[in-house]
């Protein structure tokens, strides 16, 4: 019963993905032990449209929406990466252990390429699209508040000028992503 207890605390239940609690600790983890030169990405991403689905289908077509869009994330989210739902239409990915911060906006790109496509939903086929903000540091020594906060404010960006994907510029906090 406890370890059940346990799972439930860490695990949406909608989408059967970690939550906040598990980003934190798996966060806290991975900066522990990184090496100096690795770099670490947080990605935000919103799915676009869901209200309207819920407004027009009802919320049990929105929760099959979510299922279905945990269901691509868990596919294109693989190895050390950990993807979690927050709330809503929010979710967020860790990517650790990257050498290249290209690499990061390699997996941004693909996680929007696979989200913007139609799902079968209620009996109807419903496209959404996603937005993702991305901030990148280096791993060793990482703050998840600044870097949670720079990826959001990418993701403010990209919606406005309706990129799909965008980065925050590290240089804001004096050092560009990956300078020792």
């Amino acid at each position: 019963m406890r370890r059940l207890m346990e799972t439930l605390a860490r695990q949406d239940d909608l989408t059967g993905l970690p939550n906040r609690l598990v980003l934190r600790e798996r966060f806290e983890r991975l900066i522990a032990r990184a090496d100096e030169s690795e770099l670490i990405a947080v990605h935000c991403l919103d799915i676009n449209q869901l209200e309207p689905v819920n407004e027009m289908y009802g919320h049990m077509a929105g929760d099959a929406l979510l299922k279905a869009v945990s269901q691509r994330l868990r596919r294109v989210v693989k190895g050390d990466n950990l993807v979690i739902h927050l709330n809503g239409d929010d979710f967020v990915v860790i990517q650790p252990g990257m050498t290249d911060a290209a690499e990061a906006e390699g997996l941004a790109h693909q996680i929007v390429a696979t989200l913007d496509k139609s799902y079968a939903v209620a009996g109807e086929d419903i496209i959404i699209t996603a937005n993702i903000g991305y901030a990148i540091d280096l791993q060793h020594g990482a703050d998840l508040e600044r870097l949670l906060h720079g990826a959001e404010r990418a993701l403010a960006g990209s919606k406005r000028a309706a990129t799909g994907v965008a980065a925050y510029d590290g240089t804001r906090w004096g050092r560009e992503p990956g300078a020792g």
